[in-house]
């Protein structure tokens, strides 16, 4: 049988590959909602969750690398692309970008 390696996917990952799974039509205003809601939900009851400071030091991550305020990159991608699926991909790649500088 063949060796297979396998990891874990964060929530964020997840949502990323398949945003339709996780919201109603899977674009990208929707997976941002659904992204910054459950951690922000998370954060009430735990604010100091290995899960949440990752989400805050992403957006502090990509506002730094987009040369925006904090609260500006989801929005900047928003602009910079004209359709979902270039948005999604970008983010994806991001993400990807920063967990493994992690």
């Amino acid at each position: 049988m063949a060796d297979v390696q396998t990891r874990a996917v964060t929530l964020t990952e997840a949502v990323l590959l398949r945003p339709a799974m996780y919201t109603m039509n899977g674009t990208f205003a929707e997976v941002i909602a659904f992204l910054e809601g459950y951690y922000s939900g998370m954060a009430q009851v735990n604010p100091n969750a290995q899960l949440v400071v990752e989400w805050s030091d992403f957006e502090q991550w990509l506002a730094d690398r987009l040369n925006v305020e904090s609260t500006e990159p989801f929005r900047r991608i928003e602009q910079t692309h004209d359709e979902d699926c270039e948005r999604m991909k970008a983010l994806a790649d991001c993400y990807a970008h920063f967990r493994a500088e992690r």
